[in-house]
């Protein structure tokens, strides 16, 4: 990624309220201009990390040109003292900067293999960053290290910089569960977005039992055609948006009248993380 100077730059992170984001968004560009890079970046809130690892896939899906990707959504689980461990990785010329520990980094592996992940050196990269004593704590110490160290580590990557790193093989497998819960015409909870790929249902014949949340339904079965192809109250699973255009995700989706009834989404109260079980 040396020979490039100009980036698209975009931050997901579970710290989403406005003064967050500002300063985060600042923060960014101001990192990357000090390394000698142009950044257009763009900072966007999200609510969980399974909705994180969706995101991250989509916009790779999409992007043509050289980006960076900083994702922030730690697991928060308690088990590290600080907070989780920060890496990158690298897909198809573009970096990715992330919290490690979690779910960030498991559907894409899902998709595209295992990557090639290092585990950032915090307490020995922070000094290769910054000068300033005060930083420095709020780096290696500080609760906001997503803020003051991730951004700057990541504009240092960019511009071709080395970090102590070691590798970092840790990446939970996805499994079969609830990734997004999507909105359609203001209405907040319909479909449900899934890890299963089309590959996981387009060899499968015949009817599922599919349990998410404790709840479930009997004959489910896998529409290749879409929601058009459901029958009128039926609940079916059927390709999505989502996903790498070869290997696809799918959409539990439930076939009504119209948005006034309920939707797949509230009828198994599904939200993201949830396991999905099929038989």
């Amino acid at each position: 990624m040396k020979k490039n100077n100009k980036f698209e730059v975009v931050v997901l992170t579970d710290c989403r309220d406005t003064n967050a984001v500002s300063r985060l968004w600042v923060r960014t560009i101001h990192s990357f201009r000090k390394c000698g890079l142009e950044a257009q970046a763009l900072v966007r809130g999200i609510a969980h990390e399974f909705e994180g690892a969706l995101t991250l896939v989509d916009m790779l899906e999409v992007a043509q040109y050289p980006s960076v990707f900083i994702v922030n959504c730690a697991p928060r689980d308690g088990k590290t003292t600080n907070g989780a461990p920060f890496g990158f990785c690298h897909f198809e010329g573009h970096l990715i900067v992330t919290t490690l520990g979690g779910y960030a980094l498991s559907l894409l592996e899902k998709l595209a293999g295992k990557r090639d992940v290092r585990a950032l050196d915090l307490v020995k990269s922070a000094p290769l960053l910054t000068g300033r004593t005060a930083e420095l704590h709020q780096m290696v110490q500080g609760q906001f290290r997503s803020m003051f160290f991730e951004p700057v580590a990541a504009a240092a990557l960019a511009a071709g910089e080395t970090l102590p790193s070691s590798p970092w093989t840790d990446v939970p497998g996805m499994g079969n569960r609830v990734l997004f819960i999507d909105s359609i015409g203001g209405r907040k909870r319909v479909n449900v977005k899934t890890s299963l790929t089309l590959g996981d249902l387009e060899s499968q014949d015949g009817e599922f039992e599919v349990t998410v949340n404790g709840h479930t339904e009997q004959g489910v079965r896998f529409y290749k055609g879409g929601l058009k192809t459901i029958p009128q109250d039926g609940l079916g699973l059927s390709p999505g948006s989502s996903g790498f255009h070869e290997r696809g995700m799918t959409l539990l989706e439930l076939q009504r009248g119209g948005l006034e009834f309920e939707s797949a989404a509230e009828t198994f109260g599904a939200s993201p993380g949830m396991e999905i079980k099929l038989k």
